[in-house]
C-alpha cells in the first residue's frame, strides 16, 4: 500500500507489543499492508525509550500523535494498581514530546481511551 500524501516523509509507528499490530492485521484486513510502506517505521519498543532516544539524535517531528492504554486500574480491594504505560503520562514524557516538535510548526493531539473505573 502506497502513502496517500507525497507530503509526508515518513511515519514512525511506535507500538509496545506486536500482538496489537498482528490483531490490528486480522481484524482488519485494509491494515495488512500499512506498515509495508517504505514511508512507514514501525517500531516495536516502548515509547517513552522512544522518544528519548529521539530527542538524544536531534530529531524532531511536525506531528506526534500518542494513543496510550489507561496508566493504572483498580483491584478487586479498590487499591490502584500502577501499569507500566504510566510512563506515558509524566510531565517529562510530555515535555520531551514537546521538545521534539518542530517550532511553531507542530501539532499534538492525545488520544486517551478512559477505562479506569473503581470497582467499589
Amino acid at each position: 500500500m502506497e502513502a496517500s500524501w507525497s507530503i509526508i516523509e515518513f511515519i514512525d509507528h511506535v507500538e509496545l507489543d506486536v500482538e496489537v499490530i498482528r490483531t490490528l492485521e486480522v481484524t482488519f484486513p485494509w491494515a495488512s499492508g500499512l506498515w509495508d510502506d517504505e514511508q512507514v517505521h514501525l517500531h516495536v519498543r516502548d515509547g517513552a525509550e522512544f522518544v528519548q532516544e529521539q530527542l538524544a539524535n536531534g530529531n524532531s517531528y511536525h506531528v506526534i500523535i500518542p494513543d496510550a492504554s489507561d496508566p493504572f486500574y483498580f483491584d478487586e480491594d479498590g487499591e490502584i494498581v500502577v501499569l507500566p504505560s504510566h510512563v506515558l503520562y509524566t510531565k517529562e514524557h510530555f515535555a520531551g514530546m514537546h521538545k521534539l516538535l518542530v517550532k511553531n510548526r507542530e501539532v499534538l493531539v492525545f488520544s486517551w481511551k478512559h477505562t479506569i473505573f473503581p470497582l467499589t
